[in-house]
């Protein structure tokens, strides 16, 4: 039988003693004596005083979670506004909790839809958002991720350090993030989530436009590929061009990444491998046409064509490149 919060068995006495902080229950103390113990102030007091103690160190521990928490989150709004005056400040502070923004680090941004059938239910979508969001974060102190991460809207904003130690990886951690995303969409049926990557970024003046590329990255892979997918903005190639609102920047981001390398290449060396490539498109892949029309033996072709594919690390016959 029990009295209170003591509890006899065995000739054993067990004292427990919850612990709130605020209206929220803790956890609890136990004590077990091997003998009898009446209840007494003598007793309960000490046992008392200790729960209050620990009340008082969970309560410094929640303020100083609760601090971290806020600037991590005026860290990243300072991000998404492009504000560099708070953004330089805040990441003097972030240092301190030991977020370096000047190592490598890649946006991901979880942007969830619901399914027809569900459209027409908000309160139950915003509750399946929430839990997502704890989901999200459960999952990084699983992994061992070191990240920082928002809700806003209907977006999960996550800022990810790529850890520095592990062999490929950001490949690695790319892999994570998809295995997550097929995790959640397989759990929680009633959502589609697309996740858009930036480009890796170092140093706190990149950041902004890491953020930018993720945004992009989902919002040109939903149109391209459509949705409920995983979309890198570095392997989108021409697709930035198409369904991006800022042509001109698209298209001098699209020359450094694809042309300039070749051009260089040309002027140092002499060759014609822009051209080359021009010429292979323009005959939808006719390796024998594109010879033809430039005057060269088709081997002399071949071999320009797999120098250009050594410059870009691409496959020129993929699809995707070849629009």
């Amino acid at each position: 039988y029990y009295d209170s919060n003591y509890y006899y068995f065995y000739n054993r006495t067990l004292i427990l003693m919850p612990t709130y902080l605020g209206a929220e229950l803790q956890g609890n103390i136990i004590i077990i004596f091997n003998n009898h113990v009446s209840p007494s102030l003598d007793v309960y007091d000490p046992i008392k005083r200790s729960a209050i103690v620990i009340a008082l160190a969970l309560s410094k521990e929640e303020a100083v979670y609760e601090h971290r928490i806020r600037l991590e989150q005026d860290f990243l709004e300072a991000i998404i506004e492009n504000d560099h005056s708070k953004l330089t400040d805040l990441s003097v502070k972030m240092y301190k909790i030991d977020w370096n923004a000047e190592k490598e680090q890649i946006f991901a941004i979880f942007n969830m839809e619901r399914h027809d059938d569900y459209r027409s239910d908000r309160h139950k979508f915003e509750q399946t958002i929430q839990k997502i969001s704890y989901r999200l974060t459960n999952w990084l102190k699983k992994e061992d991720i070191k990240a920082i991460a928002m809700k806003k809207n209907d977006n999960l904003i996550g800022l990810f350090a790529v850890n520095q130690h592990q062999e490929n990886g950001l490949d690695h951690l790319k892999q994570l993030i998809n295995q997550f995303q097929q995790d959640i969409v397989r759990e929680f049926t009633e959502v589609m989530i697309s996740i858009g990557f930036s480009k890796k970024a170092m140093g706190i003046e990149r950041l902004s436009k890491a953020y930018q590329e993720a945004k992009q990255a989902v919002k040109i892979g939903k149109r391209a590929y459509g949705k409920g997918l995983v979309y890198d903005y570095e392997k989108m190639g021409v697709y930035k061009i198409l369904f991006s609102h800022e042509h001109i920047e698209s298209l001098q981001e699209f020359y450094q990444d694809y042309l300039e390398p070749l051009v260089q290449y040309d002027q140092k060396h002499g060759s014609d491998l822009v051209n080359t490539l021009e010429m292979y498109y323009i005959n939808d892949s006719n390796a024998l046409a594109s010879a033809e029309q430039m005057y060269i033996h088709r081997n002399t072709l071949n071999y320009r064509l797999k120098k250009v594919e050594q410059i870009l690390e691409i496959y020129i016959n993929n699809i995707d490149n070849k629009q």
